[in-house]
């Protein structure tokens, strides 16, 4: 008997769907045996779960996708999977696609080698502006017998020759036409007054048709006879010419110049191409038989993102095809963003060669092996004069998009724009799911870090929650009858016996009846949405389920209810969801004593700002006030300061401000006003939303959010030299005599930092930077704590105030020579894993162009970098290998791992490496230097690292080595 379910099982569970595999419950039911039955027979047969079984056919299905477009990006890798499992989410796709070497090498699967070249994959847009456009084309070649005849429609510069190429290489991959078939073009425009020649040319001629015609000659018709046929700017055939055609397109049958009897035949794919208006160009009966009209777009209708590929793409090629690093700073690549081309991409990359050809010619004289195009270059050259389109929110966009840039030659001419996305849609207009999965993919099209995009969702979320938490938290549970029109009444059963068991079980005194409610609906709608396997996005889960333990755990036992009454599997990702609905509930008020936050700036850049803001962070409390240049800033201040009365809640205003006059409005509001006030000059969009955050999360007082945003903006970790280890660290405490409130502060300092050393200093004295100059030299000078800013380079400066000395901020600070070096140095951006290289120098070139265009080093370094590698060897021992730069041309530290695939020769002496360390290095960072050696040192952590398979794996394994 046992035997026969093992059998019945092992054929259950082989033609199963993969992607969805059967729970062993599913299994049992199917039996007609016990679940723990099938549980013990699947164990005993060492077959995995199914969830382990699911887990295990997506990693293949990322394999397939990732080898039929090897240059996918993940966040379309993400969106393919959801065509294939709904109900997948953003982290555990972004852990498979994390994984995808050791899933390559566990397949058997070479990644470059595998799979068919999708022909269209190499047209930028591909995946978004052209979409249509190439669906259409796949469906004219394909459509039986032998394709339909196509006319291309787009502005000049569109590129539409280069689409009809891929048509012609599609219809080769596919089969449609033999490896061998021909492909024939012609321009049109060059016989557009001849048709006789037109005739002679498409169809050939017999011998004595006409003058000169001295023996048969077969035309472009029969030379494309199997094959592929491209009329080019078709427009400019007049009515008789476009008649010739009629007998081609109607039956393929065709008679050469001079025939009379003689009917050919030729089997073409028929494909033509048009700048112009059909209705007005072309005859009613040329259109009817034409039976796909294809649309190409515009370059000015094809988003940002397409647009600046484009402008890479063809840096790219001049880069190949001089053979010279090419270095391109950021304004020029705005520049070309910003500018409208009335001839299109055709247009874009002419401006983009004549660029880099003047440059080559003034990098002919230097004899140079890089060229550097600035600002200056392009003006000079006269290419941007008019045309440029200066809309404020187009501007936004591409500062968030655009860097300096460094192009390396020989290299594939496509470079992968970061910050795509894309929310995919649903239905349900107002869930929380859909919400979130549209703020998700907003915020990853700015140029905002993973954590601080982590932290502006759950500001979103919470708010999302707080606009809720009101209503009655008297009477009965559910007791409305409005709420039944929403939900059915088993469901509302369910969670009415959930929530009397929190009640008495749980110490759950008081519920919010709205936040009920919601509750309700949100989990018939959640139900709806899994059965209808749509997906359920929460990217806070982590923080939820450390943050709301409690709330989690309770929200686990309400989903098991759920799962046995309706027969559905309720994913990690909803229990999360559920949890933030108990804790609101909990909750009767709604915040209201929160910190003001205003900015104020010339022209509109302030209501630009806190739109971005409230937008991507679903707040409204922030106020914008713009200064016209034109008015007078008195009528500012005045408005500044009623406005100040009406938003403040007792707990002070933060002002943000851009220059000049503004930068002292917090005092003036403070003492017309009482109102406590801190000022931020020079504002950011990024340090705005981490205020905003800290005011709408945070319980600190004002002073608090103030220091660590001033903390985040001076950036803490060190000064311009880095700390020497062999130094004490000092605080200096400054005031205008030295005396006065220099000496409170020291005695304030030391009161709670008994050891740490705090020197006074005064304004008044002449030689005080030069003083500070000397100190730096003998000392780590951690800040200057004072009333007044001296403005010593290098050396970061912090307002004092009473809260400052007991605050974590000051903590922090004081503790900053022994700062957490891993946090600083390790990042898993620059940890690449199975990376596969011929030489050292094309690994050396790519490693410094992950660098550079991250912001890490200066333009020089990688010639520093080669320089340091002919003069000796860098390779270490056993494997290892560490090239390293010059420290003046390091920006900030950090260490990049690369480990190989396969070992590559590094040095004369043919010595092997599989690893190489890049410690990027600034200043005097001793510590990483020195972890990085232990690390060196020891063979068995340097087996640990080969043997690590994914990024999380490697960087926690450095992080507990780097201190």
């Amino acid at each position: 008997m046992e035997t026969g379910n093992e059998e019945r099982i092992q054929d259950i569970i082989k033609n199963e769907d993969e992607l969805n595999p059967l729970t062993d419950k599913e299994i049992a039911e199917r039996l007609d045996v016990l679940r723990e039955t099938v549980t013990n027979m699947r164990k005993k047969m060492g077959i995995p779960n199914s969830r382990e079984r699911k887990k295990e056919a997506l990693a293949k299905l990322v394999v397939d996708i990732v080898s039929k477009n090897q240059e996918i990006s993940s966040d379309d890798i993400f969106i393919e999977l959801k065509k294939f499992d709904p109900l997948i989410t953003v982290s555990y796709a972004e852990e498979l696609i994390e994984n995808l070497p050791v899933h390559l090498e566990k397949y058997s699967l070479d990644f470059e080698a595998v799979g068919r070249e999708n022909t269209f994959s190499k047209l930028i847009g591909f995946d978004k502006s052209l979409v249509k456009s190439i669906k259409h084309a796949k469906a004219s070649i394909l459509y039986p017998p032998f394709g339909l005849s196509t006319l291309i429609v787009g502005e000049s510069g569109t590129g539409k020759t280069l689409f009809a190429d891929c048509m012609y290489d599609f219809a080769l991959n596919n089969n449609v036409i033999a490896d061998d078939a021909p492909y024939i073009t012609l321009n049109c425009a060059d016989y557009a007054d001849n048709p006789q020649l037109l005739l002679s040319i498409l169809y050939g001629y017999k011998k004595g048709s006409f003058t000169g015609a001295e023996s048969d000659a077969p035309g472009l018709v029969e030379k494309a006879d199997n094959g592929v046929l491209f009329l080019d700017e078709v427009h400019r055939l007049p009515p008789e010419g476009q008649e010739i055609l009629f007998t081609l397109l109607d039956k393929g049958k065709y008679r050469r110049l001079g025939e009379t009897y003689n009917e050919r035949s030729a089997k073409v794919i028929f494909i033509c191409a048009t700048t112009e208006n059909i209705e007005s160009s072309l005859l009613v009966s040329f259109r009817r038989r034409i039976n796909m009209i294809i649309d190409i777009p515009a370059l000015e209708s094809r988003s940002i993102e397409e647009k600046l590929e484009l402008v890479y793409h063809f840096f790219q090629e001049e880069c190949n095809r001089t053979g010279l690093k090419i270095f391109v700073d950021s304004k020029v690549l705005e520049a070309f963003l910003l500018k409208k081309y009335h001839g299109n991409i055709g247009q874009l990359k002419s401006e983009v060669k004549v660029t880099c050809a003047n440059a080559y010619v003034e990098n002919l004289n230097l004899k140079s092996e890089e060229i550097h195009i600035g600002l200056n270059e392009i003006l000079y050259n006269n290419i941007f004069s008019e045309s440029l389109n200066f809309d404020d929110r187009r501007i936004l966009k591409i500062k968030s998009l655009v860097n300096n840039a460094v192009f390396l030659p020989n290299r594939n001419s496509r470079k992968e724009i970061i910050n795509k996305g894309s929310s995919g849609g649903y239905d349900y207009s107002r869930d929380i799911y859909h919400q979130i999965e549209d703020k998700y993919f907003e915020i990853k099209k700015l140029d905002i870090g993973s954590e601080e995009t982590k932290n502006i969702l759950w500001t979103y979320v919470l708010n999302a929650f707080n606009k809720i938490e009101t209503g009655s938290t008297e009477g009965s549970i559910l007791n409305d009858e409005k709420i039944e029109s929403f939900v059915d009444r088993k469901l509302l059963n369910i969670i009415e016996e959930f929530i009397y068991y929190l009640k008495n079980q749980e110490n759950f005194d008081t519920v919010n009846k709205n936040i009920l409610n919601h509750l309700c609906i949100h989990i018939h709608e959640a139900l709806q949405r899994i059965r209808y396997k749509h997906s359920i996005i929460n990217p806070n889960l982590n923080k939820i389920k450390s943050q709301y333990q409690v709330e989690y755990e309770s929200a686990r036992k309400l989903a098991e209810l759920l799962e046995v009454e309706y027969s559905l599997g309720i994913p990690d990702d909803e229990v999360g969801f559920i949890a933030m609905y108990l804790k609101a509930m909990k909750h009767n008020e709604v915040k209201d004593d929160r910190i003001g936050v205003i900015v104020l700036s010339h022209g509109r850049v302030a209501s630009e700002m806190i739109a971005v803001v409230n937008k991507l962070m679903n707040v409204d409390f922030p106020i914008a006030i713009d200064m016209p240049l034109s008015e007078n800033p008195s009528k500012i201040f005045e408005k500044t300061i009623e406005m100040s009365k009406i938003i403040d809640n007792g707990n002070g205003i933060l002002f943000f401000s851009d220059m000049g006059s503004l930068v002292n409005i917090g005092d003036i509001v403070t003492k017309r006003t009482g109102i406590k006030t801190r000022t931020i000059d020079k504002v950011d969009i990024v340090t705005l939303i981490d205020a905003v955050r800290k005011a709408y999360l945070s319980e600190e007082t004002l002073d608090i959010i103030y220091f660590n945003i001033i903390n985040s903006r001076y950036a803490l970790a060190e000064p311009e030299y880095g700390h020497d280890l062999d130094k004490t660290s000092i605080i200096v405490a400054a005031c205008l005599t030295g005396h006065g409130m220099a000496g409170k502060i020291k005695q304030k300092i030391q009161e709670v930092y008994s050891k740490v050393q705090v020197i006074s200093m005064g304004m008044m004295s002449q030689d005080m930077k030069e003083e500070i100059q000397n100190l730096k030299s003998r000392f780590n000078i951690i800040a200057i704590v004072g009333t007044i800013n001296p403005e010593v380079e290098g050396v970061a400066y912090i307002q004092y105030s009473e809260e400052l000395i007991g605050s974590k901020y000051f903590e922090l600070m004081i503790n900053k020579g022994n700062i957490d070096g891993k946090k600083k140095a390790l990042n898993k951006d620059f940890i690449l894993l199975n990376k596969k290289y011929d030489s050292k120098d094309k690994l050396l070139e790519d490693a410094y162009s992950m660098l550079y265009n991250k912001g890490y080093v200066q333009k020089e370094y990688l010639k520093s970098l080669q320089q340091r590698e002919d003069m000796n060897t860098t390779f270490a021992k056993g494997g290892v290998a560490i090239p390293h730069g010059m420290p003046v041309y390091v920006n900030d530290t950090v260490l990049m791992v690369i480990k190989l695939k396969k070992e590559i020769v590094w040095d004369q002496e043919g010595r092997k490496v599989d690893i190489i360390f890049v410690p990027i290095v600034r200043g005097n960072d001793i510590k990483l230097i020195n972890s990085l050696i232990k690390i060196i040192k020891s063979n068995e952590t340097l087996e640990k690292i080969r043997s690590q398979n994914t990024k999380d794996d490697l960087y926690n394994l450095l992080a507990e080595k780097i201190r």
